[in-house]
This record gives structure tokens, C-alpha cells and sequence, in this order.
């Protein structure tokens, strides 16, 4: 199921909608080019579609995939989840040419969580702020393991990038319980902190 929607309560809803009925979600970051969204989803070739009736006209939609206006509800309702099923399909940056998609099970996806949520000692803080789109393998670990140990997910704004990180990481009242950042994230938080660890 693509899930093209803006960081926001509603994709967060609708991705765990998808793997409660048993599916697998293909982030569709709205602002990503144009052309990459056409590659993504004529690759990934998903059945149903996920989006707002603002981004009608974001991408072509190929014959075949049935689209979903979230602003526009339905009760229909599907099967549930089992190990095997598919999860979530997330495409690498295409740094060796073409984007690859990696596909992830239920299964596994649940494995992962219940050793993070242990490893990362979750219950130390209150949640974990979400700072990258949903197609980046790392938003994984900030998204779910907050829901499923009880806390919460802190959605920053997309367009303040690692300087939203940074005002929330010196704002926050209380602890997050963890921030999932890449050795360049952290590079640049060091930079706008002058040094500071």
C-alpha cells in the first residue's frame, strides 16, 4: 500500500492501519521528485494508494491501483496480519544508480522492535521525536518502538530539517527515551551547538 502523505498524525494512522489489515506500506515521500515516485510505485507495483486529495495530481497513478483519498473516509475493513506477510517496502537512496526497494516482513519487523525496544532501554525516557520522512529505514525505529513501549512520537516539522531536531533536543522538558540520528546528523548538531556534546 503506497502511503504518499505529509509527516503528520494521519500518515502515522494510516501506516499502522496498513499493518493491522495485514499489509505492507511503500513510503511515498510527497516531496521526493516527481520521477522517483513514478520509478517507486511502477516498481513496487502496490494495489492500493494512500493520499490526500491535494496530492491528486503530485503523481501519475498506474492502471491497476486502487487510490484511497484519506480525507474522504471509508469503513471498509481486511484481514489481518500474520508473520509472514509483508510489512514495508522502503527504497535505498540509489547511490549505485537505481534505488532498490527493501522489503521487510511482519515478522521480522516485529523481531526488530521487540530487541530495539529492550536494547535502547525505552523506558528511560517519554518517547523519541520522528525528524526523517517515513522512506528513510531509521524513522522504523523512532515510529514504532515509542507506540509499543507506551510512549510517544514527538513529529517535528519536515521543513526545519536538523535545526527542528536541534530546537526540540534543547526544548524538550523531559528526556526522549531516544533520538535515532546518523553519524551525519550528529555532525551537524555538533556544528550548531558549537562543539557542545
Amino acid at each position: 500500500v503506497g502511503v504518499c502523505l505529509e509527516r503528520s498524525a494521519e500518515q502515522v494512522v494510516a501506516v499502522l492501519a496498513v499493518l493491522k489489515a495485514g499489509g505492507a506500506y511503500l513510503p511515498l515521500d510527497p516531496s521526493y521528485p516527481e520521477q522517483r515516485l513514478a520509478f517507486m510505485l511502477a516498481d513496487a507495483e502496490p494495489i492500493v494508494l494512500l493520499r490526500k486529495r491535494a496530492h491528486a495530481g503530485l503523481l501519475p497513478v498506474p492502471a491497476g491501483i486502487a487510490v484511497i483519498v484519506v480525507d474522504e473516509p471509508t469503513s471498509k475493513s481486511g484481514p489481518t496480519a500474520n508473520p509472514n506477510n509483508l510489512a514495508y517496502v522502503i527504497y535505498t537512496s540509489g547511490s549505485t544508480g537505481q534505488p532498490k526497494g527493501v522489503m521487510v516482513s511482519h515478522g521480522g519487523l516485529s523481531n526488530y522492535l521487540s530487541w530495539s525496544s529492550r536494547a535502547y532501554k525505552l523506558s528511560a525516557g517519554r518517547g523519541t521525536p520522528l525528524h526523517s520522512s517515513i522512506s528513510f529505514d531509521l524513522s522504523v525505529t523512532a515510529l514504532f518502538n515509542p507506540l509499543i513501549t507506551g510512549g510517544w512520537v514527538h513529529l517535528l516539522a519536515e521543513e526545519r530539517g536538523v535545526a527542528g531536531l536541534s530546537h526540540a533536543l534543547r526544548a524538550s522538558g523531559e528526556p526522549y527515551s531516544l533520538v535515532k540520528i546518523t553519524p551525519a546528523h550528529l555532525a551537524v548538531l555538533r556544528q550548531s551547538w558549537g562543539g557542545e556534546k
